[in-house]
């Protein structure tokens, strides 16, 4: 009895010690089983996390992939997969490089927006087709003696036509804005007479030009006066929003857009890259016929006190107040600076361009 008794006991026992290890065995399965879940889940999100910000390292690196996947090869064959491999990663380095160069130029957040003062103001850059600031581009405005930059397109365009030596009439030394620096019965060159309207903004110059520009045209039984050339001229080359009145820049119905007057600029530029090269010329000397010498003074004083100006033209009207174009580099990249309606001309483009010298870098 006492041994039968021990068994029932003694398998009561044993039955006992086996079911305790299959339940701590079962959770630390789980637990163990939890742990390897959580950790794929964070190693899958590390992994995604990385590819998704190194993505362009990665890329930059399947050239030297390429080589390590194919250690055992002959020497023949090793240099092709270098050179494929180098070739590739010069083409991948340019097209970064190309991507980042077309960024520029780059604006720099932390500077405060241009305040602008005058009517229209445009900065615009010709080498990247980028407009960097832009205050009423597109809206109608009288340009003032701006007008003079189509006048000068014109002579360019049609100097084959005109004589040598062109004399001024009374009627042309009677023009308003007259500054009395010519001579009835004078003559001066094309090319001077063209310094004059363009760097010292002269109006008698100007309609001197035009005149005898109308005159070859009327001979050449063409059925249009100096005006409609430059109407006609302006729709040719797109710009929609500019209509001439005179070829001086009188206020009457005589307007354009700041963006026209880029096109302008765009145009002239690849047409007639030197163009511009007389307008920056602080002074510039003179010579009648008749050995008279005549000294023609920039009006634009900011050549004097901002370097890399490429282009210049002032105006100034009672209507349309202070204007001004300028074409300036910045690090390399040539802008046109445009303002229209202006009550201190430069005292606002010399603001413009320490803006934008802040507030872009250029490369």
């Amino acid at each position: 009895m006492k041994v039968s008794r021990v068994r029932k006991s003694g398998k009561k026992a044993i039955s006992s010690i086996k079911k305790t290890p299959k339940l701590a065995i079962d959770k630390k399965s789980q637990f163990n089983q939890w742990i390897y879940k959580s950790g794929v889940i964070i190693l899958t999100i590390s992994v995604l996390t990385l590819v998704s910000i190194e993505t362009k390292i990665v890329l930059s690196l399947l050239p030297l992939i390429d080589l390590l996947r194919f250690p055992v090869l002959s020497c023949q064959s090793t240099q092709s997969a270098s050179l494929y491999s180098r070739k590739s990663f010069d083409q991948m380095v340019v097209l970064e490089k190309n991507k980042l160069e077309d960024s520029y130029p780059q604006r720099n957040l932390e500077i405060e927006d241009f305040t602008a003062v005058a009517s229209s103001i445009l900065a615009y850059d010709l080498d990247k087709e980028k407009t960097l600031f832009e205050k009423k581009p597109d809206t109608q405005f009288p340009i003032a003696s701006l007008t003079k930059l189509m006048t000068g397109l014109l002579i360019r365009e049609n100097i084959a036509l005109m004589d040598e030596w062109l004399e001024f009439s009374k009627s042309d030394l009677e023009v308003d804005g007259h500054k009395n620096l010519f001579k009835t019965g004078e003559k001066f060159k094309v090319d001077d007479l063209l310094a004059a309207s363009l760097i010292a903004s002269n109006n008698e110059a100007t309609t001197l030009l035009a005149r005898s520009l109308e005159n070859k045209i009327i001979d050449a039984d063409q059925a249009m006066n100096f005006v409609d050339l430059m109407n006609q001229k302006a729709q040719a080359i797109g710009l929609g929003d500019t209509h001439y009145s005179n070829p001086v820049g009188f206020d009457s119905n005589n307007f354009s857009t700041s963006w026209d007057l880029v096109n302008l600029i765009k145009f002239i530029l690849k047409a007639y890259p030197d163009f511009f090269l007389q307008t920056i010329e602080l002074q510039k000397t003179i010579t009648s016929q008749e050995g008279r010498g005549l000294t023609l003074t920039n009006t634009n004083y900011l050549l004097g006190e901002i370097m890399g100006i490429e282009g210049s033209k002032t105006g100034h009207t009672d209507l349309a107040r202070d204007c001004l174009l300028l074409i300036r580099n910045f690090s390399g990249d040539r802008l046109v600076l445009i303002i229209l309606g202006a009550d201190n001309r430069r005292e606002e483009m010399r603001d413009l361009i320490n803006w934008i010298e802040q507030a872009y870098v250029f490369n």
